[in-house]
């Protein structure tokens, strides 16, 4: 981060804290983080989250990095599907000739803007006193620290083939490996080092609260079902053809 830039992103804004978040410092603190999908295309892929990278249309390569568009008859690119499934996304760099768009707008959320999340708790953004750095602010870049994801482990082996993906491991409670990547595992006092987390959590009993695109604040039961969680972070499920294909939500949480 610019220096002339990292005083001003060091101020504690209450705006961007959540009053039970027991992690903040009084300093570039961050409690709400944003709808990234299942994932992002640069050349960490999910490094920074524990995983490899996730192969969404199973052709053999993970996080999309060498098609930018769908050639004639074809099946999707991964980055299609980013697209698809999250409402902030994360392309790969640098920006190239017809790269596509990195965000939605109103009229490309087909969903629906009242069944989209759009923002949630994750008490392990912002500010990072173990392992501070200039980017470790509300301001900063890394997905990992401004964005929260379903789980790539709804895809066997992080492949998402026929016969391979099973959403309702998107809120897996039951298993210490996915539940990692479950809503709301806290409380606990021991919180892990900020950024290594972008999932949904919070000191709140039983969930987490969420924002919709269209404004609406909703209490978020940690015990969803994972599918119904999976459509509701995806702005275009409905749309979405193949083993990755999504149910309406509607009147499901």
């Amino acid at each position: 981060m610019d220096p002339a830039n990292q005083r001003i992103a060091n101020l504690h804004l209450s705006v961007l804290v959540c009053p039970d978040d027991i992690t903040r410092t009084g300093q570039g603190d961050l409690s709400y983080v944003v709808n990234g999908g299942i994932g992002w295309t640069d050349l960490s892929c999910f490094v920074e989250t524990r995983f490899g990278g996730i192969d969404l249309n199973a052709n053999g390569r993970s996080c999309g990095m060498n098609t930018l568009v769908q050639e004639d008859g074809a099946a999707p690119t991964d980055r299609e599907y980013m697209h698809q499934m999250g409402l902030f996304f994360v392309d790969n760099w640098p920006l190239k000739k017809n790269s596509p768009i990195r965000h939605h707008n109103l009229g490309s959320v087909v969903d629906g803007v009242t069944h989209t999340i759009m923002i949630t708790e994750n008490v392990h953004a912002g500010a990072d006193p173990i392992n501070g750095s200039g980017f470790a602010n509300w301001a900063s870049p890394e997905p990992w620290r401004s964005m929260f994801f379903l789980s790539p482990l709804v895809c066997d082996k992080l492949v998402c083939g026929p016969g391979a993906v099973n959403y309702s491991q998107g809120n897996n409670r039951s298993d210490d490996q996915f539940r990692i990547a479950a809503i709301n595992f806290l409380p606990h006092t021991n919180a892990p080092t900020e950024g290594k987390l972008p999932w949904p959590s919070a000191y709140h009993a039983g969930g987490v609260h969420v924002v919709f695109v269209d404004g609406r604040v909703h209490f978020l039961s940690e015990q969803i079902e994972g599918h119904v969680y999976a459509a509701l972070l995806s702005p275009q499920g409905t749309r979405i053809r193949g083993p990755l294909a999504q149910q309406d939500p509607t009147n499901d949480y």
